[in-house]
Formats: C-alpha cells, sequence, structure tokens
C-alpha cells in the first residue's frame, strides 16, 4: 500500500493535499513509508480528521446509474384452511368465534397458626427453682463517684 492508496482509505484528495500543503504532505509520506500503516493512523490519528474535512475525496460516480427502486413488499398466501372457511358460507361459519375468557385464580386461604397449649399452675403453688443455676450478674455497673478536692489559695 503506497501513500496515496492510504490517503484515498482514509477519504482524503492526495491531488489537493499535495498542491496546498507539499511540505507536510511529503513529510507524512516518508514517514509512511518507515512505519505501518496502522502504526502511522495511530501518529496522526488527530491530525487526520482536519485534513479529511479541508480536502474531501469526491468519489466519482457514473453518469448512467439507474435509481434503484424499493423492493416490493412480499404477497404472503393464506393458510387453506383459510380460504376453505372463506367459501363457507354457513351460518357457523359467519359467526366470529368468542373471545377465550380469563378464568381467575383461586383464592388461596393461609393455613390457620396452631398456638401450643401452655400448662398454668394453681395460684398457691409456685414453679419449681432450679438450684443449678447460677444467678446472673447484673448487666450495668454504677458509675463511680470522684469527688473534688477543695481549692487552697
Amino acid at each position: 500500500m503506497d501513500f496515496q492508496e492510504y490517503l484515498q482509505t482514509k477519504n482524503i484528495d492526495s491531488e489537493n493535499f499535495k498542491r496546498e500543503e507539499g511540505s507536510i504532505w511529503q513529510s507524512w509520506k516518508d514517514d509512511f513509508s518507515q512505519m505501518h500503516p496502522n502504526s502511522f493512523t495511530s501518529q496522526k490519528l488527530f491530525l487526520i480528521n482536519p485534513l479529511r474535512r479541508r480536502f474531501p475525496l469526491r468519489a466519482e460516480m457514473p453518469k448512467n446509474v439507474e435509481k434503484v427502486k424499493p423492493a416490493a413488499r412480499p404477497v404472503f398466501k393464506k393458510p387453506a384452511k383459510a380460504i376453505d372457511d372463506a367459501h363457507n358460507t354457513s351460518p357457523e361459519a359467519t359467526t366470529p368465534k368468542p373471545k377465550p375468557m380469563m378464568k381467575p385464580k383461586p383464592v388461596v386461604k393461609p393455613k390457620p397458626v396452631v398456638k401450643p397449649k401452655i400448662k398454668t399452675l394453681p395460684k398457691d403453688e409456685t414453679p419449681p427453682q432450679p438450684e443449678s443455676i447460677p444467678q446472673e450478674k447484673p448487666k450495668y455497673r454504677p458509675k463511680p463517684i470522684i469527688k473534688k478536692r477543695p481549692k487552697t489559695d
């Protein structure tokens, strides 16, 4: 790939670029001959777009080009059953079919919660106290009281 083909791939008119900016075109051609096109593109990336706008490549269109008409929509044939229904004139065939009805969802009731029975003691009985369980310590400690020293002058 030579430099002029590269400029065409980037949509830059090589002849106008060479005519107006000859020194830049020559320095770019020398750089292009010493490196790969991808490396050259990455190195001159931000300089290529302004050149593309200043020297746009005009694509030559053939003069005898006919306008392309959009393709017609495809015609789909009706299935055979639908054609038979259209020719059938019986009253059953002409009446529209009812739409299917949506069935309501069944209501799910939650299961009842069964509470466990608690044995109650008569009023005069006290529950037995197990002696093996140690008594818990209080969870808090009272703050110590700190007395202030009297001032001595």
